[in-house]
Parts: C-alpha cells; sequence; structure tokens
C-alpha cells in the first residue's frame, strides 16, 4: 500500500487557501451585479385584454381530448386538478 505524501498537508493547505480566495473573490463580484427591483405587486398593471393571442381552433380538439391515463391514475389525480382541466376546457372552448 502506497504511503501518503509528506507535502500533502502543504498541498491541501494551498487548495484550501486557493479556494477561499476565490469563495471571497466571487462575493465581492456577486455584490456589484445590477438588479432590477422588484416591483410591488400594487403597481403591476393589468395586461390589456386586446394584446391576448386568440388560440387556433383546429387545435382543440387534441386538446380537449380525455388522455387514455385518466382511468389509470384516477385516484392519484387531486380533485383540484381535474377542476383545473375543466376550467381549461372551458377557456379552450370561448
Amino acid at each position: 500500500m502506497a504511503s501518503i505524501p509528506v507535502d500533502y498537508k502543504s498541498n491541501y493547505e494551498n487548495k484550501k487557501k486557493q479556494a477561499q480566495q476565490l469563495s471571497d473573490m466571487a462575493a465581492d463580484k456577486a455584490k456589484t451585479v445590477f438588479f432590477e427591483p422588484i416591483t410591488s405587486h400594487d403597481k403591476v398593471k393589468m395586461p390589456d385584454a386586446k394584446n391576448f393571442v386568440k388560440l387556433d381552433p383546429t387545435g382543440n380538439e387534441e386538446l380537449l381530448k380525455i388522455p387514455s391515463y385518466n382511468d389509470t391514475f384516477r385516484y392519484i389525480i387531486p380533485p383540484q386538478v381535474r377542476n383545473m382541466q375543466a376550467e381549461f376546457r372551458t377557456i379552450i372552448q370561448n
């Protein structure tokens, strides 16, 4: 079995010191990154309805098709998800 080199601890300490320096440098650089302030909920404007795109009705049939796994996983899928699926279908049909 090979023995551990004598300079192992000094190499380890040097690598640890380099890693700490890189960590400190990254933390300093992260402080200078510009982030936009988060807009408060009250100041967010409601989107204009005329800017929304209407879906092409040719895809409705595929979107409204009941998946085959519904019967298999009917006990796993929560009722809230089923309600959301029904709401989504009504939105698509309009």
